[in-house]
């Protein structure tokens, strides 16, 4: 699960949140995205420094803990040194952040969230993309950003948008307000 660092308290859980590594990473303020897996006990914290700029964010520098069960369930789970077991280093490699309003609320002032929904709708309609790539900035820029071109001249016959119809690569317009599609 991963949760902007404003909704990370609803997520993950205080035991995790509090211990003393954690805080130090969190109290540093550059810590922008989390990834909790409750089923390995992991927390990963990642800078994203265009998170709120970007409709597919760049991963960061981050840090993944693993956390010992057996002490999560101590009272006083920062007194025990035993709670973290593992601590890794996570460079970047050239990935980015889809469907970032998954990790926030409707409700979240840094981007507009409804922008956001729609930026994935969109892309996820479009044929021809290799799912198993698109968290690589690399092949992002390469092969879907070009099928996201907007023809603002052309609007759809069908309910008349403009700003939802796109032009793919062999000329057909679609819109993705309605789905309505012709060759021009």
């Amino acid at each position: 699960m991963y949760v902007h660092r404003e909704y990370v308290n609803h997520c993950v859980p205080m035991a995790v949140l509090g211990c003393r590594p954690v805080h130090r990473f969190r109290k540093s303020g550059k810590v922008k995205v989390y990834k909790w897996n409750p089923d390995t006990l992991t927390l990963g914290l990642f800078r994203s420094p265009n998170f709120n700029q970007a409709d597919e964010p760049d991963v960061g520098n981050g840090v993944s803990l693993t956390f010992n069960p057996d002490a999560l369930g101590s009272r006083y789970p920062d007194s025990r040194e035993d709670l973290v077991t593992e601590i890794r280093c996570v460079k970047p490699r050239g990935q980015i952040y889809h469907h970032k309003w998954l990790f926030v609320t409707p409700m979240y002032m840094g981007f507009n969230v409804e922008d956001s929904v729609r930026r994935s709708r969109q892309w996820m309609s479009r044929p021809g993309i290799e799912y198993s790539k698109i968290g690589y900035k690399k092949y992002w820029e390469a092969e879907v950003v070009p099928k996201l071109t907007y023809d603002e001249s052309a609007a759809c016959d069908n309910c008349g948008s403009m700003i939802y119809t796109w032009r793919n690569s062999s000329g057909e317009t679609q819109c993705d307000n309605c789905g309505h599609s012709e060759t021009t």
